[in-house]
């Protein structure tokens, strides 16, 4: 990844976030600000900070990447931890079951 690259990604990360700073940003991925800044030395995102984005906000990894394709990849109108309609069919199945 070169430094534009690296630089243009971050700032992806850090809108989709809302932090200004190392130490928000850090926080909010429970991390230690220190691997923040091995991060800018080495001009990589690690995986595990895409991930938790995943997770917690539904942001496309690829997005955070190339700045290319959807945002997110999950509607801000289900949160990822939310059930859906198939998940509350099953459960409601299963509980019939004698």
């Amino acid at each position: 990844m070169e430094r534009h690259e690296f630089d243009a990604a971050y700032a992806r990360i850090c809108e989709v976030c809302g932090m200004k700073t190392q130490t928000e940003l850090s926080a909010y991925l429970g991390i230690r600000q220190s691997s923040i800044s091995d991060a800018k030395r080495r001009m990589m995102i690690p995986a595990a900070w895409l991930l938790t984005l995943l997770t917690r906000e539904g942001v496309n990894p690829a997005w955070i990447l190339t700045g290319g394709g959807s945002k997110f990849l999950v509607p801000a109108s289900l949160p990822p931890s939310a059930p859906t309609r198939s998940s509350t069919a099953r459960t409601a199945s299963s509980s019939d079951a004698p």
